[in-house]
């Protein structure tokens, strides 16, 4: 797994797609959501400023594997 840095935000990608979203719901974003959000932007910036892909995984338990995308922040 590679990740990249986005040296424009002083951040790695995967971290500025997260504290974006969370400061833009205030937290108040599924699991899901938030996971959707960043593996779609994280794709397309990576691609368009490094020329290689990146691509966030979601890793849950066995026990949260079909409840976690409802699951909540706040």
């Amino acid at each position: 797994m590679l990740a990249y840095k986005y040296d424009e935000q002083s951040h790695g990608m995967f971290t500025y797609f997260l504290l974006k979203k969370l400061q833009e719901t205030s937290g108040n974003v599924s699991y899901s959501d938030l996971a959707d959000y960043i593996n779609k932007n994280v794709k397309k910036e990576a691609f368009l400023i490094n020329e290689k892909p990146q691509t966030p995984v979601v890793a849950t338990s066995t026990a949260a594997s079909s409840t976690w995308k409802n699951m909540t922040l706040k």
